[in-house]
């Protein structure tokens, strides 16, 4: 029987997948695991228009738990 850490993670990357798909009008750039760990994610965004954060990219990490989502 799967673990609750293989849900979450296949939960996540169909999660990504969604995001990916529907990314045209997002302000993220990109959000990948690293390496093969789909419960750690780094992404990209950009700053909302029309603030002091426009044009700006902002670098994060993500850490998800096993009881994602």
């Amino acid at each position: 029987m799967p673990t609750t850490r293989v849900f979450a993670e296949r939960r996540c990357q169909q999660d990504l997948g969604e995001i990916r798909h529907n990314n045209e009008n997002s302000s993220i750039i990109f959000v990948e695991p690293i390496g093969d760990d789909y419960l750690n994610l780094e992404a990209a965004i950009t700053g909302p228009i029309s603030t002091p954060y426009e044009n700006e990219i902002f670098c994060i990490n993500i850490k998800l738990s096993e009881e994602y989502p």
